[in-house]
This record gives structure tokens, sequence and C-alpha cells, in this order.
């Protein structure tokens, strides 16, 4: 049976960390290639627009970097995460489509049906009936983002800049949350990485047993 997982919150949370520890922690439990990834990324498209898009280009408009996105999306679905699970493998993403809804909606730029109409057109043909088989939230305070991000130098062009920012961000995941109640979990992303280790198995414990 194949799984797709999503790995969500503010950039600083501790994703990378923890699709490291839950990719070898499914890697034994489940059965199909475990794979990790990421977005933008993912394929060498996906790749060559993270690095462009992340750069900070102050000319480029939050609509042309949604459909940035997308298009590095779309490239990542075709060639990774759809043949990955044709196969009855597992994806673990760093980040999909809520990420961009919350990002790329935040200025005001694009409204949300814009991005909806951009997944429609580019990805949903590929297949209409994805979904994702669990989301996970890492949520870590304001204190504890200023914190983490002062650690890692200069931020990319996503990262919020502002105390308002980062709770429009928060409010935003716990919107999706509520209307996905059944695939959304919402982790605790503070203490050690092994503690939110296990907080995460624990939510996906139910995936495990079956």
């Amino acid at each position: 049976m194949s799984n797709f997982i999503i790995m969500e919150g503010v950039d600083g949370c501790g994703k990378t960390t923890q699709i490291n520890l839950l990719t070898t922690y499914l890697d034994d439990k489940l059965e199909g290639e475990v794979v990790p990834t990421r977005e933008p990324g993912g394929s060498p498209l996906g790749e060559t627009d993270r690095e462009f898009i992340m750069q900070k280009h102050k000319d480029l408009d939050d609509i042309s970097k949604a459909y940035l996105m997308m298009l590095a999306r779309r490239d990542h679905m075709k060639n990774l995460i759809l043949p990955v699970l044709a196969e009855g493998g597992t994806i673990v993403t760093d980040r999909f489509i809520d990420s961009t809804n919350i990002y790329q909606t935040l200025s005001g730029e694009v409204a949300r049906h814009q991005v909806k109409t951009a997944f429609n057109n580019l990805c949903s043909p590929l297949d209409p009936l994805l979904s994702p088989t669990a989301i996970i939230v890492l949520s870590i305070d304001y204190d504890e983002y200023t914190r983490r991000m002062k650690g890692r130098g200069d931020t990319n062009g996503f990262d919020p800049v502002s105390r308002k920012q980062f709770d429009d961000v928060a409010t935003a995941y716990k919107r999706y949350q509520y209307y996905n109640a059944e695939k959304y979990h919402y982790i605790n992303g503070a203490g050690s990485p092994e503690d939110v280790h296990g907080r995460i198995g624990k939510a996906l414990k139910p995936l495990i047993s079956t």
C-alpha cells in the first residue's frame, strides 16, 4: 500500500531532521521504497526552480513565484511522486500544496483561488485522485523560531520576517487542520529531535499498524 506523507511548518521548525528520522523509521516498518523529497525541488527542474526562487528576486512578483512553484510541482509529481506511489512505495515530502496556499497568498498579491486554478490546470490532470495519507505540521513558538533562524544565518525568500507574518502562517495551518482534521497532525516541534520524532511516530501509529 502506498503512502503520501507531507511535512509542513515554518522554516526552522525541524522538518529536514524529522524527515530523515521518519524515513529511516518507516523504511524498517513498511513494505516498498521510502523516498524523502522536498518542494520546491525533488526533480532536476524542481531543484533549478528552487535555486532561482530562494534567491529573493525582488523583480519576481508573487503570482510568477506561484506559477514557478506549480511548474516545479508538476515535474516533481510526474517524475518522482507518482512513480513511487504507483509501485506501492512511500513518499515523505518537505512541503506540498498547503505551503503554496499559505506562503504565496500572505502578501495579498495572489488569491487562494488563483493557486487552486494553477494546481488544477498544471498538476491535478496528472492524478486527480492524489491525496495525502497524513500531513504533519511541526509547531514552534515565535521565540523558538527567531532563536533557530538566528543560528541559521540568512533567510530565504519565503521565511516570515515579522511576528505578524509568523502568526499569520501559524493561523493558516490551524485553519487547514480544522478542515482536514482526519489527516492533519499538529506536532509540538520543541525539544530534542528524538522527542519530536517520538511524537510523530505516535501520531502515525495507525498507519504503521495497517
